[in-house]
């Protein structure tokens, strides 16, 4: 794939060997770079990852990658949080119910379409602070009218059975996570609707997976060599991921 060429990649990559994957590999670093050089200036990378418990102490494996992709020329863009509702467990802590959802730039983000949602309660404010400076002083703006504002950067999805995914063959996967989640950072991060990209089959189980309409590719989907670039990030991306390229669409 040549060089400056994905506008946005939605991933949930393999962690702390939780998985066996039939012996799949997962060189990260070799593949932080990879993503890096081939981002579009402006184009964005989802990184969903977390970390493993052992011996009563987390792994620290998700920050450890954030902070090498800053080392690759990512930008932190923001850190958003998936959180959902796992079994629960016996042990001395508060429940897990959350995964990091790193949103990685290259660069300044080109395309932001927030998703809104309706305020909870209505501000009839002409002024309100805004910002709070080093000093504790505040600065002092004025207050939009709108009923709408963006939605925060926690995201709830419920992973409970049934509800990751209308592609039954999916639940074949030992590690899916909510095809919303993607569908909700395709139109935010580049606009349009969203497409899957494809995953291998086992050997032994050459089955064509059966999509649902909406998400069959279109005539000016993805090209042969990006087609190529997704079958080869299977190999190393063993969880979903989704990559897009093209013209980015931006709010009218």
């Amino acid at each position: 794939m040549p060089d400056n060429f994905v506008d946005l990649t939605v991933t949930s990559p393999p962690y702390d060997g939780l998985r066996t994957y039939n012996g799949y590999s997962f060189p990260f670093e070799e593949i932080a770079q990879e993503l890096y050089r081939v981002t579009k200036q402006g184009g964005v990378l989802v990184w969903v990852v977390s970390d493993a418990t052992t011996n009563g102490t987390e792994s620290g494996t998700s920050f450890r990658q954030a902070l090498y992709f800053k080392e690759c020329g990512f930008n932190l863009h923001d850190t958003m949080i998936y959180h959902k509702h796992s079994p629960p467990l016996t042990h001395n802590r508060y429940e897990q119910h959350f995964e990091y959802m790193f949103i990685l730039s290259k660069g300044k983000p080109k395309t932001f379409n927030p998703i809104l949602e309706k305020k909870i309660w209505e501000d009839n404010r002409t002024q309100k602070a805004i910002r709070r400076e080093k000093d504790g002083s505040s600065d002092i703006g004025y207050a939009g009218k709108s009923e709408n504002k963006i939605k925060g950067n926690v995201w709830k999805y419920n992973v409970s059975g049934g509800h990751v995914t209308d592609d039954k063959i999916a639940y074949k996967h030992p590690a899916i996570f909510p095809e919303q989640l993607c569908a909700d950072q395709r139109p935010t991060r580049h606009g349009g609707p969203m497409r899957r990209a494809p995953r291998p089959n086992p050997p032994d189980e050459q089955v064509q997976p059966q999509r649902p309409p909406h998400h069959r590719q279109r005539r000016n989907g993805c090209s042969a060599r990006q087609s190529h670039y997704m079958r080869q990030s299977r190999t190393t991306h063993p969880r979903h991921s989704h990559l897009c390229s093209g013209p980015a669409q931006s709010p009218e």
